[in-house]
């Protein structure tokens, strides 16, 4: 294996403990968000008017920041995936 291999080797796991800490934090709001949206729709009219006032909270915002990163990070693992087979033969 050379050193090029051994780099892609080194970033594709360092992507992938990263997608598992930012998937567990995501995990973790989740469990958060299932009591708390309950009751947010005590007071909301509507499921959508929950889902907005959810949204708003900063766990709400960290969501939809950590969804969008995750899959960032599952398109550059996929790429550093690619690049290791390519530079080892194994495409």
């Amino acid at each position: 294996m050379n050193t090029t291999e051994k780099m892609l080797l080194a970033d594709i796991n360092e992507l992938s403990e990263n997608y598992f800490a930012h998937s567990m934090e995501l995990a973790d709001i989740a469990e958060r968000k299932a009591l708390e949206w309950l009751k947010l729709r005590k007071n909301a009219k509507t499921n959508a008017e929950a889902d907005r006032e959810w949204d708003a909270t900063p766990d709400g915002r960290r969501e939809a920041y950590l969804t969008i990163y995750l899959k960032g990070l599952e398109k550059l693992r996929g790429a550093r995936i690619l690049e290791f087979k390519s530079n080892s033969g194994m495409l």
